[in-house]
Formats: C-alpha cells, sequence, structure tokens
C-alpha cells in the first residue's frame, strides 16, 4: 500500500517516506475518467486539540496543566492520480495535471491508484517531527486514516463494477506475531460501493 513496501494495519510510516506517496493496487481496471480531478478518497489525520493559546484557555480555564485531550480530523492535503501499467509490465505513473488514456488498450491497464500529498503538505510532513518535539518533547505520532470511497471508483468495463473496498480485521499473522492485527486481503464484504478506510500512523518510533 506504500510506495516502499505494504502498509499493515495500524502500522507507522516515517513523515518522510510518506513523501513518497500511498500506492492502492486494484484487481481490476479502473476507469480514469472517474480518478482525474475527482474526491474519489482522502487522507485523514487527527492532530491534538487544544494546542493552541485561545483554545488552551477556552478548554482548560487557566488549568494549571493544560494539554490536549482530543483530536482535530483534518483532510491531508493530496490527489489520487492514476497508477497503471504499460506494455511489458512497466509501471508508470501519472504526473499531476496531465491526462491519463482514455478508455482503449491503455485504459485496460490501469490497475492502481497513487495518492500524493500536496507540496506544502511536504514541507509540513518534513517539520512534524520538529512540531512536536517542541510541543508535547516527543516524536511525532499521528493517527491517521487512508480513504476510498467505493461508489465513487469503478471499473473502465460494462458492466461496471464499483469497489468493494471494506476492510476486515483479524489475528491472521504468524503465530509469532500473533499479538498483531492482520487484513483479510482482497477487501470487499461482496457489496459493490463499500469504502475502503485503512487506520495507520505516521511517526517516528522512540
Amino acid at each position: 500500500m506504500s510506495a516502499f513496501g505494504p502498509l499493515p494495519a495500524y502500522g507507522m510510516i516515517e513523515p518522510e517516506l510518506l513523501l513518497l506517496g500511498l500506492y492502492i493496487e486494484l484487481d481490476h481496471p479502473v476507469d480514469p475518467i472517474c480518478i482525474e480531478g475527482k474526491p474519489v478518497g482522502d487522507l485523514l489525520i487527527d492532530l491534538p486539540f487544544p494546542v493552541t493559546g485561545p483554545d488552551v484557555n477556552l478548554w482548560w480555564m487557566g488549568g494549571d496543566n493544560p494539554r490536549p485531550f482530543g483530536y482535530d480530523t483534518i483532510k491531508l492535503a493530496g490527489w489520487f492520480q492514476p497508477h497503471f501499467f504499460e506494455e511489458g509490465g512497466k509501471k508508470k505513473n501519472i504526473a499531476a495535471g496531465e491526462k491519463a488514456p482514455r478508455r482503449g488498450a491503455n485504459a485496460s491497464t490501469l490497475k492502481g491508484l497513487l495518492w500524493r500529498p500536496h507540496k506544502d503538505s511536504e514541507e509540513w510532513l518534513l517539520r512534524a517531527n520538529a512540531v512536536y518535539e517542541r510541543l508535547f518533547g516527543r516524536p511525532v505520532k499521528i493517527p491517521a486514516e487512508l480513504l476510498l470511497r467505493g461508489s465513487r471508483i469503478y471499473t473502465a468495463t460494462s458492466p461496471r463494477r464499483y469497489l468493494d473496498g471494506e476492510l476486515f480485521f483479524d489475528h491472521v499473522l504468524p503465530e509469532k506475531e500473533k499479538d498483531k492485527i492482520g487484513i483479510r486481503y482482497p477487501s470487499g464484504d461482496g457489496r459493490a460501493g463499500g469504502d475502503l478506510r485503512l487506520p495507520f500512523v505516521i511517526g517516528k518510533r522512540d
């Protein structure tokens, strides 16, 4: 799921590595028309709240030890772009603003999506660890979730097939890792249009 390897459930990605993007492999060719410039998903992050002076004063009313007690969920600025296979199996990304191939031979090879951060998001991600160290005295750890809207992602073929993205979590890893949670792939519960929601953490290990 990531540009550097599979992303497990509740896995951790360092902010610098997230700059490479998140790749989502699909098992059927996708119609690029439904992807280009469309709100087919988001990368959501939970930021600590409250942390600024006015909010701290309002919610703690001058308490002796004000600190964050919750989260604000925001969309990290970025976009999804087609990711397809050329002849010979070579992968190719579509650059921002570049048109993906329309229906036809090339479009039938489009088998995935790539989420990329906006340039301002890239700059913030590079500063995130320093921000957390200054505010909280600890390495950055940001709860995050990749969201794909199944009712907006469909195949290039007819009849349409919509993403069945529902994920099911289970203890499906080897015995030596039985304390970890895995994901059953492929996704889906047999009902077209289900959203894919994959939780993970943006952070650095202690």
